[in-house]
């Protein structure tokens, strides 16, 4: 699993037109071929700019390539195609993730694998221990 972040930063005087032409975009939308699931968040700073990140996660970077438009393009803002002016700056990064549940559900099948030699072999003797 692929895990693609865009962050980016927009004045207070962009913000708004950012946004609309953001949500025109997205009306309707369907996702990409390979796109497992997308989220949005927005902070809005004291002066009324505001830092944004769009996560998407993906079933592998070929996926990625594809919806981008090559590998040559990895790095740019896709869904923010033709409205990068209106931002201050941006980076996209990308990340090899993993599904957590099944992370947490092998770790905690490691843990009980564990406990249970402990139990089959008994404690480790303390018998010569310096502890006295």
């Amino acid at each position: 699993m692929i895990v693609r972040v865009l962050r980016g930063h927009v004045s207070a005087k962009n913000a708004p037109q950012l946004w609309a032409g953001l949500a025109d975009r997205m009306a309707g939308i369907e996702a990409p071929a390979g796109q497992l699931g997308a989220t949005f968040g927005r902070q809005i700073h004291g002066d009324g700019s505001e830092s944004f990140v769009y996560v998407t996660t993906w079933v592998d970077m070929q996926s990625v390539y594809e919806w981008v438009g090559g590998r040559d393009l990895v790095s740019t803002a896709r869904l923010m195609q033709d409205l990068e002016g209106l931002m201050d700056d941006f980076e996209v990064q990308h990340f090899l993730g993993s599904n957590l549940a099944t992370a947490w559900a092998l770790d905690a099948a490691e843990a009980v694998g564990a406990e249970r030699r402990t139990m089959a072999t008994g404690p480790e003797s303390s018998a010569g221990s310096p502890l006295q």
